[in-house]
């Protein structure tokens, strides 16, 4: 038996979370937690969340249990991209932190506005977006407004590309 495996997903009010991944895993709840996690829960965990104000928008987590007969926590590969964050200063979620992004020292990250404009990139990404705006047209300083943002991250290992929004919050 392995180690627990915990999704996280950024609160959003009156929301519904739908969560599906490997071995037929289903789960509403917000935050879920695989017990005692085995080879067979492996590989690809997608969220959707609709609220009233938004049809719905989606998400992956990567999970990835190397090594099922052993208890060094260092063979879990921990991979999580958060769906929003608060950068106002406060020292809670002030940067937008990929949870395991250092084991892919190749990887792209660009986030876009709603209108596709190319608002942040860094290759390699090292969880330093603040939540400002270093490319593109920048009008009345680079502080970006509440909102939607779509991002695209290439983990630079020849896997999929993840797609998906990030809402920043203040």
């Amino acid at each position: 038996m392995g180690e627990s495996i915990n999704l996280n997903a950024a609160t959003v009010s009156g929301a519904n979370y739908d969560w599906t991944g490997p071995n037929g895993f289903v789960s509403s709840n917000q935050n879920p937690v695989i017990l005692s996690a085995t080879a067979l829960e492996a590989g690809t965990y997608t969220l959707t969340v609709t609220d009233i104000t938004c049809s719905s928008s989606s998400s992956s987590n990567i999970t990835v249990v190397i090594n099922d007969c052993s208890t060094d926590t260092s063979n879990v590969l921990d991979f999580n991209i958060p769906e929003g964050f608060s950068p106002n200063n406060d020292g809670t979620n002030d940067l937008f932190v990929i949870r395991g992004i250092d084991r892919f020292p190749a990887n792209t990250f660009v986030i876009f506005n709603r209108w596709g404009v190319q608002i942040f990139e860094a290759s390699p990404y090292k969880n330093e977006w603040d939540g400002k705006s270093t490319t593109g047209i920048r009008i009345g300083g680079d502080d970006l407004p509440v909102g939607t943002y779509f991002y695209l991250l290439d983990l630079g290992d020849g896997s999929e590309i993840y797609k998906g929004t990030i809402y920043l919050n203040k």
